[in-house]
């Protein structure tokens, strides 16, 4: 279900509420008011081995946060995933087109 494109994408990531239940939000700190562009994001799931690595004391600062726990309400750039939805697609209703892949550099 999340085999899409990836991209990375810069701007200031909004949540509300948490877990798989959360709403996430980025937008453009650079556009104006008039044309605010917004982008809804779903929370993604850790990677089992860079959660083991951030654990570490050395290694850990130098990965990226998990998307379970983003950064929020700063400017970063977060690694996204376009979420593609089989068949049949009702299966995908109400869920944001992306998803997150790390949680802010």
């Amino acid at each position: 279900m999340y085999n899409g494109t990836v991209v990375r994408l810069r701007g200031v990531l909004t949540c509300i509420g948490s877990g798989i239940a959360a709403v996430c939000v980025l937008t453009d700190p650079n556009a104006s008011s008039a044309t605010t562009a917004v982008l809804k994001i779903g929370l993604g799931t850790p990677n089992p081995l860079l959660s083991s690595l951030r654990r570490l004391p050395l290694v850990g600062t130098l990965v990226p946060p998990s998307p379970d726990h983003p950064v929020t309400a700063k400017v970063a750039t977060y690694i996204v995933r376009r979420r593609t939805c089989p068949s049949p697609r009702a299966l995908c209703e109400g869920l944001p087109g992306w998803v997150l892949e790390s949680g802010g550099e």
